[in-house]
């Protein structure tokens, strides 16, 4: 078990996704739509456990983060790089630079759809904290049982152990960091269990 997810969703509600995550450096490095598993990745293991969301009011969750502690609010951008203690205009080149852009429905640096992109310039703005020992993040680990393609489980020498099959999240299967969608947890269970249960009652049989 040598691998693993951590979640870090910035959404929903989808209106978030108009905000940008930013390092330490006030610096973009992916895009907010990803999948909560990789975002959460590139967070843990990619920015050193450092991140921080920026949105402005058309971005920001109607209630606030209900699991991202709020770290500064301001009405100007240089007013929110100040008080975050990002570098000296370093988010406010990184949010010109997306909202120049978002303006044309484009993001040259990491495509996010056009249906998600927007200008943030709309007071008053904050920055939440996504930093894995701050914001609450769920995981869990990949690995397992290893398996021939039968789902028989194999010991430590690849030797088929009688009568024992395995299937999904209980093998070393299809899954491994970073974990880009839940549908390949549901393909690797459905069709190695199926599998498996052929060659479990051809065996009985």
């Amino acid at each position: 078990m040598d691998q693993g997810f951590a979640i870090c969703p910035v959404y929903p509600p989808e209106n978030t996704i108009a905000g940008i995550a930013v390092n330490r450096n006030g610096q973009r490095f992916t895009t907010e739509e990803a999948y909560h598993a990789v975002m959460g990745n590139d967070v843990t293991f990619k920015q050193n456990g450092v991140a921080f969301f920026i949105c402005d009011r058309e971005s920001d969750r109607p209630l606030g983060s209900d699991n991202q502690p709020l770290v500064a609010e301001a009405n100007t951008m240089a007013e929110l790089e100040e008080k975050a203690g990002f570098p000296l205009g370093s988010l406010q080149m990184s949010v010109a630079y997306y909202n120049e852009h978002a303006a044309k429905g484009k993001d040259p640096m990491f495509h996010k759809s056009k249906k998600y992109l927007s200008p943030i310039d709309k007071p008053p703005f904050k920055v939440y904290d996504l930093s894995v020992d701050k914001a609450m993040y769920s995981s869990h680990t990949f690995g397992g049982l290893h398996t021939r393609l039968t789902g028989q489980v194999v010991d430590v020498w690849d030797e088929k152990i009688p009568g024992l099959y395995a299937a999904g999240r209980t093998t070393s299967g299809l899954p491994t960091s970073p974990y880009i969608a839940s549908g390949i947890s549901v393909g690797d269970c459905t069709f190695f269990g199926r599998q498996a249960g052929k060659y479990a009652a051809a065996e009985k049989a």
